[in-house]
């Protein structure tokens, strides 16, 4: 198209200022992905996805719109959780994911037959990243937490960048997959999202 500019680079490289601003700025699936390696700790991973998230409200216009879509760290993810898996099959998953996926460690206690305990973090990871596994990018995605920032971290780090928020919905899993892969699970308690639609607008300085 006339006039249709692509640029590639890191969005937290300082190449980006000299861009310019814009109405909309979209982060599909980016934030995650720019965790550098080796990032152990939440904080260090908050840090970087509150710098990003800075970053874009740099490159909007008074009143433009970020759009981001990408992960949703669960509340009270730490939560001990009771699950019976469906069959035999998705138990021998779960079991090879833990061994495979290196984001941080997955617990699990077998307690009988399809029937484990684990924490719902363990969870949300297995849902989002086991369909990945086989695939020649899993190297990649074994190493990555793709739950960094709850709903209200989202909230606060979006004002901070003077953000307002307009939009945050989770996109839950299809209830009929919960079903193919849970027969059981105690708490009763909704399961952690796929991802999460963000949409925030650069609020006009009073200045």
């Amino acid at each position: 198209y006339n006039g249709l500019i692509l640029v590639s680079g890191e969005i937290l490289d300082t190449e980006f200022i000299n861009l310019g601003t814009f109405d909309i700025l979209i982060m599909s699936n980016i934030i995650h992905e720019i965790i550098p390696d080796g990032t152990t700790s939440d904080k260090g991973r908050e840090a970087v996805v509150s710098s990003a998230i800075a970053r874009a409200g740099d490159l909007l216009n008074p009143e433009g719109q970020l759009v981001i879509l990408d992960g949703l760290r669960p509340d009270k993810d730490e939560m001990e959780m009771r699950v019976v898996f469906s069959d035999p099959k998705v138990t021998d998953l779960f079991e090879l994911f833990a061994q495979e996926y290196h984001g941080f460690p997955i617990k699990k206690a077998r307690l009988a037959g399809n029937t484990y305990a684990t924490r719902l973090k363990d969870l949300a990871a297995f849902l989002t990243k086991a369909r990945y596994m086989g695939e020649k990018y899993w190297p990649i995605e074994s190493t990555q937490i793709y739950q960094y920032f709850t709903a209200a971290q989202f909230t606060l780090s979006l004002h901070a960048s003077g953000l307002a928020t307009e939009r945050l919905e989770p996109q839950e899993f299809d209830q009929e997959h919960l079903r193919k892969v849970f027969h059981q699970i105690e708490p009763d308690v909704v399961m952690p999202a796929k991802n999460v639609l963000v949409v925030a607008r650069k609020r006009i300085s009073s200045d």
